[in-house]
């Protein structure tokens, strides 16, 4: 699950029961995402691997230069936080409690 160390996968998977969780590579494309997010947002995993991140946000935010830049620079591996404009359903059920971390560059690249 999620590419990760032996001890991690338990980690992980014991974060996972609770909390809803989505893997995307560094140009914002989604990898992976558990039963918890997808049944919090109202999708099904097949409808949403390999689309990308923008999918989940409003697309005048999307159409902006700093969510464009914001991609630029996670997969120049210039990572930074980021609080993102998401669609209102994903706000109505986690309002600001959402969390994105990209895959690191070498796992991204290598997949």
């Amino acid at each position: 699950m999620f590419g990760l160390s032996y001890d991690s996968k338990y980690i992980l998977n014991a974060i996972s029961k609770s909390q809803a969780i989505i893997e995307f590579d560094l140009k914002g494309n989604i990898l992976k995402a558990n039963e918890n997010f997808c049944n919090a947002l109202g999708y099904r995993l097949d409808e949403i691997v390999g689309k990308h991140h923008s999918m989940f946000c409003e697309p005048a935010y999307t159409a902006t230069p700093e969510y464009r830049a914001f991609w630029a620079r996670l997969d120049a591996a210039n990572m930074m936080p980021v609080l993102t404009s998401v669609l209102p359903r994903a706000i109505a059920r986690y309002g600001s409690r959402l969390l994105t971390i990209p895959s690191s560059r070498a796992e991204s690249h290598s997949r």
